[in-house]
């Protein structure tokens, strides 16, 4: 090898590290960005990226279109990133949710088929299952999913997936297979506030069933006899407010409505009793 084609290959050797620490430090930045939400710049820098690093590019550029909710464009560059890249589980998880936003359910329920391979027992996995099968009117398939995540976590409650399950049943006015199902979770060993949500949540149903004295009387023994944080106590408050004003108990709604107001600082709260 002669000295020109010695000099050659050194300086294409160095213009090949200085683009690959160019190429490092775009997608650093791209990934800062993402991190601090700023998707537009995520975007615009990965975009200035050539396909040195082709799958974190893909993966980023289908994450970052997918938190801008722009669906059509997170599944192009999901899709170019399972072509040539490794399964990810998140990926197909964020490719079902943007099939599922634009209401291919068939495709999201394909990918989600592919990513219980990878993880059978996520609780993401089981809930979005639980949307998808309810959107398509399959309404026993998705409550078994939201079950299966109620069920599979004895020290934590998933609120996500109690809040939807109470949603579909209560559309058919099954309030006592609400009541059953939550008397069955209240057996677990939950942290004490996730316990007294999910307590208050029963008695609150309980009234919906049309009992609201027992109901007050419940929620006012609870706030009388245990600490709630103050969530907990701004939702005992306005359901006790709330039956006050389903009983016609002014005396007691007026006060209830300065705690809320006053005590509790909820700007929220309807002035039902016209309370000076």
């Amino acid at each position: 090898m002669n000295k020109i084609s010695i000099l050659v290959y050194i300086l294409l050797f160095f213009l090949s590290g200085c683009n690959s620490d160019k190429q490092e430090k775009l997608y650093d930045r791209a990934v800062f960005c993402y991190r601090s939400r700023e998707f537009y710049d995520a975007i615009r820098i990965l975009e200035q990226m050539n396909n040195s690093k082709f799958c974190e590019k893909e993966k980023l550029l289908g994450s970052s279109y997918y938190e801008l909710e722009s669906y059509n464009k997170a599944i192009f560059h999901y899709s170019n990133y399972q072509e040539k890249c490794d399964s990810d589980f998140l990926v197909f998880i964020n490719k079902s949710s943007s099939f599922e936003k634009l209401n291919k359910l068939d495709s999201s329920l394909y990918c989600l088929e592919e990513a219980k391979k990878i993880d059978s027992t996520s609780s993401i996995l089981n809930f979005n299952f639980g949307v998808v099968h309810y959107k398509m009117k399959n309404y026993p398939t998705a409550l078994k999913y939201l079950k299966k995540n109620l069920f599979n976590s004895p020290d934590k409650i998933d609120f996500d997936s109690y809040d939807f399950m109470e949603e579909i049943l209560l559309e058919e006015n099954k309030y006592v297979e609400v009541v059953q199902i939550t008397d069955s979770l209240l057996t677990n060993k939950y942290k004490d506030q996730d316990y007294f949500r999910l307590l208050l949540r029963k008695i609150y149903i309980q009234g919906d069933m049309g009992d609201w004295k027992k109901m007050r009387d419940q929620i006012t023994q609870i706030i009388d006899n245990n600490y709630l944080s103050k969530s907990n106590r701004l939702n005992a408050y306005y359901n006790i407010y709330m039956a006050d004003y389903k009983l016609n108990d002014k005396d007691n709604g007026c006060k209830n409505y300065k705690i809320l107001t006053e005590d509790l600082k909820s700007n929220e709260v309807e002035n039902l009793f016209n309370c000076k």
